[in-house]
């Protein structure tokens, strides 16, 4: 891993140690972090948490804010973002995240992920990550397999915990048959294509 993202990640972890928040690392360092083959290093780092946590997390964080927690809504996403510099990284703080593509809605619930999260121990405490299982709907709502497929790949090596992860989450959000089958094809389809 490569240093700036270690140190970034220390500080975060030592500044979000007493507050009441769930959150965790998710993007390219959470797969970085999980053996998920990336074809560049991670650029940035991204946090998530539910909109009541992302304003501990702010709190704990504000002093390295480069801009205010503002409501951000694209024709897929919707969050409330906030970006900092920590440690010479850029740093993305997304609360209340939810998706709306490929006539599929999943939203982001700290409490629905945390059976599924897996955690790094590189620190001296650990860190959350993002369940790999949020990483392969999120992928496959916006259309990335070249990252999809790789995630795919590494839950298909963890094995049976993985498929429960991603059937509850399916069931938490509003997917229709055929995206299901899709997304469940992809842990056992040779390649993890699922097309």
């Amino acid at each position: 891993m490569e240093d700036a993202i270690r140190k970034a990640l220390a500080s975060v972890a030592d500044r979000l140690e007493g507050a009441d928040a769930v959150w965790m690392v998710g993007g390219s360092c959470g797969l970085l972090l999980q053996d998920v083959q990336l074809d560049r290093p991670p650029r940035d780092l991204d946090l998530y948490a539910d909109q009541a946590g992302a304003k501990l997390v702010y709190e704990a964080l504000a002093a390295d804010a480069t801009d205010k927690p503002a409501y951000s809504e694209t024709p897929i996403y919707a969050s409330e973002l906030v970006h900092f510099a920590i440690e010479g990284m850029a740093v993305e703080l997304v609360g209340g995240f939810r998706v709306m593509a490929r006539d599929c809605r999943y939203e982001v619930s700290m409490n629905r992920l945390l059976p599924y999260a897996s955690s790094w121990t590189g620190l001296s405490r650990p860190i959350l990550l993002m369940p790999l299982a949020h990483e392969l709907v999120f992928n496959w709502l916006r259309e990335r397999p070249d990252r999809y497929e790789r995630i795919a790949e590494t839950m298909k090596r963890q094995g049976d915990e993985q498929t429960a992860a991603l059937s509850a989450l399916l069931d938490a959000g509003s997917f229709p048959p055929e995206a299901r089958a899709e997304l469940l094809g992809l842990l056992e389809s040779p390649g993890g294509s699922g097309r």
